[in-house]
């Protein structure tokens, strides 16, 4: 689970670069106000001082999460993690997206990932074990809902089963990326990425809970994931989706990884 905590504190950082000139202009027309409470101030204080101070809020966050990569995971990344997703949430809710939603809620479930520091004590150390093992059940079932509800919704949607869906998609980008003219202009190509899309999302929310699909079914959706991210410039979406693969790898899975790719070196 440390991965996948890792793999989202780089895509934090990423996304703080990309929405950095956003936000400059988003606080330029609203002040977010100091809420009258004392948890209220210590929970939106990053947000209150980025009405004047932008630029120092975000260098700071950037910090703090470079010193998180580096050290181990524990409760207090966890916290100071879920802190800077919301505070980032909330300058930018205007120009929030699904990316954003998907990041915010598996940055909670990372509050409880980690079993560092160890607890000696018996009950509290079961109680740890189960907080660990709920929240890491709780983030896959929300992947796995992202994809079956998405596959879902498509697989009913007539413009979605011909294909129109994604030409209409490219279309509405103000930039699409290098293919994006042929699949506007391709029906055959629409209609073929639209099925696999249905395909895809729905086999993913089943078979990834089978082992001898897992790794087939993650290499695929990285591919999956890339294509979409080139062609219709949806970057950040498929970027927190790839992250969020590395919540279905277990230890096992890593030594694994890591010996056959030992047998390429």
């Amino acid at each position: 689970m440390t991965i996948f905590c890792k793999a989202m504190l780089v895509f934090a950082l990423v996304k703080i670069l990309f929405i950095w000139n956003t936000s400059l202009t988003l606080v330029s027309y609203y002040e977010f106000a100091t809420p009258g409470s004392l948890i209220g101030k210590i929970i939106f204080l990053p947000s209150v001082l980025a009405n004047d101070h932008l630029n120092l809020i975000y260098i700071a966050f950037m910090a703090v999460l470079i010193i998180l990569v580096i050290l181990p995971w524990n409760y207090i990344s966890g916290i100071l993690f879920f802190w800077i997703i919301f505070n980032l949430y909330r300058l930018n809710i205007p120009v929030m997206n699904g990316s954003d939603n998907v990041q915010l809620v598996l940055a909670g479930c990372m509050v409880f990932m980690t079993v560092r520091p160890y607890i000696k004590h018996s009950i509290l150390s079961d109680l740890q074990a189960t907080s660990f093992n709920a929240a890491v059940i709780l983030a896959q079932l929300i992947v796995v809902c992202i994809y079956f509800i998405s596959g879902w919704d498509k697989l009913v949607t007539e413009s979605w089963r011909t294909g129109e869906a994604i030409a209409m998609i490219a279309q509405r980008e103000q930039q699409v990326g290098v293919w994006g003219s042929a699949i506007v202009e391709n029906a055959l190509v629409n209609g073929m990425l639209s099925w696999t899309t249905i395909i895809f999302e729905l086999a993913f929310a089943i078979l990834i809970w089978f082992r001898r699909f897992r790794f087939p079914l993650l290499i695929m959706g990285v591919m999956f994931h890339l294509i979409i991210a080139f062609t219709l410039t949806l970057y950040d979406f498929s970027f927190v989706m790839i992250a969020s693969y590395f919540i279905f790898l277990t230890d096992e899975d890593y030594t694994k990884m890591i010996r056959n790719l030992s047998v390429f070196a």
